[in-house]
């Protein structure tokens, strides 16, 4: 049986394309004469793209002092750098975002219960979408442990011009104490 070595190093078979190929006349470059050459030199380097390129953003949320049901909370302001347009984080005309990370994180004073997720509001039907989001921790809290959680993306996500990022606040249920929430995101800003 063959090894991964002899696979990559055999002569492709294949059938003349036209005249050109038929001669093996070409005006640039080579043809790939084993697999190898085709496969090996491949590399996908939108990782390192993305870690030179990407934005990362924060934005602390007001506190919450009595139950709330389900409600979207407006990004209004971002830091270290503010990328909001008009009190909104809206995706502007002629960009494409890519938010390749995203969370959200809350801390609940007392016992109660709470949970938060990540929104895109207006595109592309102009209904509101939740992004597909991991628990981390707690959406229950409970006297003596841990009252706090985190939602984080599953996977980047592409977002279109004219799309509103929001948190989505399923609802808070405190008892006499306080909610306080956080939201970051590590995006790319392409221009299109």
């Amino acid at each position: 049986m063959a090894g991964p070595e002899k696979l990559l190093t055999s002569p492709l078979n294949r059938i003349p394309s036209g005249l050109l190929d038929f001669f093996r006349i070409k005006s640039m470059g080579q043809y790939p004469q084993r697999l190898g050459d085709t496969v090996l030199p491949i590399m996908d380097l939108f990782r390192f793209y993305a870690d030179d390129q990407a934005t990362e953003v924060f934005f602390s949320g007001a506190q919450i002092v009595a139950d709330t049901g389900t409600t979207t909370f407006s990004i209004t302001s971002t830091s270290p750098v503010d990328i909001t347009t008009g009190g909104v984080l809206l995706v502007p005309n002629g960009e494409i975002w890519i938010v390749l990370e995203g969370s959200v994180s809350w801390n609940m004073t007392t016992t109660g219960t709470a949970d938060f997720g990540l929104v895109g509001l207006g595109q592309p039907n102009g209904l509101a979408w939740l992004f597909p989001m991991s628990l981390t921790g707690f959406t229950q809290g409970v006297v003596g442990a841990a009252r706090g959680g985190r939602r984080a993306l599953d996977r980047p996500m592409f977002m279109r011009p004219g799309t509103q990022l929001a948190v989505y606040c399923a609802g808070v249920t405190i008892a006499g104490g306080t909610t306080d929430w956080t939201v970051r995101f590590r995006l790319l800003r392409l221009a299109i």
